[in-house]
């Protein structure tokens, strides 16, 4: 598991140098949106609240209960497993 200061500190610069040009990048959204496909999960996440339906929880608000992210274990071995082969 990844804390998400760490996941932003090295997302950012990749969301704006590969990602659709835009106004402003939010790292957070991706970090949050990739447990919807099951390949990702949060910890402390129970820590904070929804804003609204589908909506994203701020940046601050992951960083103030140190949320982390990380590929499920299924998908962490797999990958483990690949790499090495």
């Amino acid at each position: 598991m990844l804390p998400h200061s760490e996941v932003d500190r090295d997302l950012r610069p990749l969301l704006i140098e590969y990602g659709p040009e835009r106004k402003s990048c939010h790292a957070e959204y991706p970090f949050q949106r990739l447990t919807n496909d099951g390949i990702w999960e949060l910890e402390n996440a129970e820590r904070i609240q929804q804003r609204a339906i589908n909506s994203y929880v701020k940046k601050s608000a992951l960083l103030k209960h140190n949320v982390a992210g990380g590929f499920t274990p299924e998908v962490f071995l797999r990958l483990c497993f690949h790499i090495r082969h």
